[in-house]
This record gives structure tokens, C-alpha cells and sequence, in this order.
């Protein structure tokens, strides 16, 4: 009998523990509703709610009561903010490279500022329990649960560093000088190699994207030292005043070659 009182008592536990979950989790259904729409102005400012109902359910809930369930409930409230901004940023196109580069950058800086204001109203709701001692405190490791969306930014800041890459030596394609066409091809295989990658870059747990980031620095940094190399060459000639000072504003858009073409040009 005794063993059979036991088991009808776990059965008894088992059942109140689902019930105490679905009821709290309920509390939390407006915000995840919101995280299954693209509108990341609409999840910022749901975030201190969210606060209060998990701080209620921390301090309420049977079996939300130990660091490691709370930890847990975090970790998936942080994955699917992640996946609601990777949603946002593509904004229904399958490739990232083909948005608009200030649209692009713009949502990514948004899904970057989501990233701040969530752990700052985390950090306020516990610095503000912290001031009760009769309150459960959140004990939670914040590595463990920001430490993803962390990630995902700094790909954002990556991607967003390659466009402004891409974008400040573009004017190369314009400029008609004698002998810079191999600078030109180069810069144009380089965009090209990093566009035709087949995978997701948004993807901030596949390491791809570092390594590929990488390549792309230090070609970018060979094509910068090919340019400054041209136009010191060029410079070796004899040239009069009026045709260096043409030929140095063919390259005053292009940075990385402005603080020496400028320099150069006071030398003229």
C-alpha cells in the first residue's frame, strides 16, 4: 500500500507541476506572441512586462523556483528574440546581400539595440530585488543566457563592417586611370568571394563567416597597400601641378588612400 501511495503521490505532483507551469507560462504568452511578428519596437517595449510576469513566476511558481528552470526559461526567451531578429534583418529576402545597405544596417542596429535594452531591464529587475531579502533573488548566470545574442551581434557588427568595407572602395569602378585595372579585378573578386558564400551568415554558432571575415580583411588590406603603391608610382613621374591635382581627386572618396592622397596633394 505504501508503495502504491508513493506512486499515486508522484502521479498528484506530477499533474500540479504541469498545471503550475501552463498557468504561469500563460502569463507569458502576450510577449512570445509578439516575438512571432517582425516588429522589434513592439517587443522593446513589451520587455519590462516580461520582466515583471518572470520575476512573478520566479517568485510564485513550484517548479520555476530553482536557478537552473529559470536559467532554461531565459535561455528560450533569448533564442527566440535572436530568431525574431534574423527574421527582421532579411525581412523576406533569402539573400542579406541583395537589401539595400542603410536598410540593412538599420535593422541590424535595431536588433542590436533590442539586445541592450533586454539585459538592461534584466539587470534592473535584479538589482531591484536585490533590495528585498524576502524576495527569491536571480542568482542566473547572464553569460549563459545573453551570451548567444551577444554572439549574434558581433556578426551583426561584422557583416555591417563588410558592407561599409564594400561601400567605401566601390568608387574604384569609376575612376579611369591608366595601369588600375588589376586593383579594380581584385576588388571585385573579393566582393564577389564573400556574396557567393552558400551559407547562413546570420548564423552566429556556424564559424564560416569568422574565417571568411577574416580572408576578406586581409585582402582588402592588400588591395589598400596595391592602391597607396600606385599612387606613390604615379607620383615618381613628371607630372604638371594641374594634372596631379587631377589625378588626386579621382581618389579623395576612396578612404583608406585620403590621409595620403591629402598629404600628398599639400607636397604638390
Amino acid at each position: 500500500y505504501f508503495n502504491d501511495y508513493l506512486e499515486d503521490s508522484r502521479i498528484t505532483d506530477a499533474a500540479n507541476e504541469a498545471k503550475d507551469n501552463v498557468r504561469y507560462l500563460y502569463t507569458l504568452d502576450k510577449f512570445f506572441s509578439t516575438l512571432d511578428r517582425n516588429n522589434l519596437n513592439k517587443i522593446s517595449e513589451n520587455i519590462p512586462s516580461l520582466m515583471n510576469a518572470v520575476r512573478m513566476i520566479h517568485s510564485i511558481s513550484q517548479y520555476y523556483n530553482s536557478g537552473e528552470r529559470m536559467t532554461s526559461l531565459f535561455v528560450k526567451i533569448t533564442n527566440q528574440m535572436i530568431n525574431t531578429c534574423k527574421r527582421y534583418i532579411r525581412n523576406g529576402n533569402s539573400r542579406l546581400w541583395d537589401i539595400p545597405k542603410q536598410e540593412l544596417i538599420g535593422r541590424m542596429n535595431e536588433s542590436k539595440k533590442l539586445n541592450e535594452e533586454y539585459q538592461a531591464y534584466f539587470h534592473k529587475t535584479k538589482a531591484k530585488l536585490a533590495e528585498s531579502a524576502n524576495e527569491r533573488q536571480w542568482n542566473f548566470s547572464a553569460n549563459y543566457i545573453f551570451g548567444k545574442f551577444d554572439a549574434f551581434c558581433k556578426r551583426l557588427d561584422r557583416i555591417a563592417d563588410v558592407l561599409n568595407t564594400i561601400d567605401s572602395l566601390s568608387g574604384l569602378q569609376n575612376i579611369r586611370v591608366e595601369g588600375l585595372e588589376p586593383i579594380v579585378v581584385k576588388y571585385r573578386s573579393v566582393v564577389d568571394a564573400i556574396k557567393k558564400k552558400s551559407y547562413d551568415i546570420l548564423d552566429h554558432r556556424k564559424p564560416d563567416f569568422d574565417n571568411d571575415y577574416n580572408e576578406f580583411k586581409s585582402q582588402i588590406e592588400y588591395i589598400q597597400a596595391q592602391l597607396q603603391m600606385f599612387i606613390d608610382a604615379w607620383f615618381r613621374k613628371s607630372y604638371t601641378v594641374e594634372q596631379s591635382l587631377l589625378f588626386l581627386n579621382k581618389f579623395q572618396d576612396l578612404e583608406g588612400v585620403k590621409i595620403s592622397c591629402t598629404i600628398k596633394s599639400t607636397k604638390t
